[in-house]
């Protein structure tokens, strides 16, 4: 867990076990799941733990915010007005995807309190120190590292739009 403007903020970590034992290093994926939805059922459907397994590289299945402080209904909230310099297409992206429960339509998530690619992307940074300091240590038996210059991101539905928030807002991660 991490702590973003005052409030822990969760993420599962998977690590097959074939992989604890590579001498090379390794991608990240962060799999965002999607509307009402939480890692637990994600993991189920996505393919990504398995993908892992058979091609060695660890997955970081994130838990969006709870404004409902109910687990098994998160979602993920992306301020509006992303851009990315970098592809010079003038896009700009809307404030998504956090709905008042009664009506569905308005966003009822403030973006400074839940800010989910900050989020993400101090999770990704987490991790990515983590497995820094474990192969540094003697005492755990892994060679296991991430290459963080292959570091993606995926999701479904509101994941998916959460990933492109994450690519407009800090795509040197």
């Amino acid at each position: 867990c991490v702590e973003i403007n005052g409030r822990e903020r969760c993420f599962f970590t998977y690590v097959p076990e074939n992989c604890k034992s590579s001498d090379d290093k390794v991608p990240l994926v962060v799999d965002t799941h999607s509307l009402i939805s939480c890692p637990r059922f994600h993991i189920g459907y996505s393919g990504w733990r398995a993908q892992a397994e058979e091609n060695c590289f660890v997955v970081v299945f994130p838990i969006g915010n709870e404004p409902s402080d109910e687990i098994f209904s998160t979602c993920w909230n992306n301020p509006g007005g992303a851009q990315s310099p970098e592809f010079g297409n003038g896009i700009t992206t809307s404030q998504c995807c956090c709905f008042a429960p009664d009506d569905g339509l308005l966003p009822t998530v403030d973006t400074t309190e839940y800010n989910d690619p900050l989020f993400l992307k101090t999770a990704i940074d987490t991790v990515l120190e983590t497995f820094e300091t474990i192969t540094g240590d003697a005492r755990i038996e892994t060679k296991l590292s991430i290459d963080a210059d292959r570091v993606y991101m995926t999701g479904h539905s509101n994941g998916c739009v959460t990933s492109l928030s994450m690519a407009a807002l800090y795509s040197d991660t």
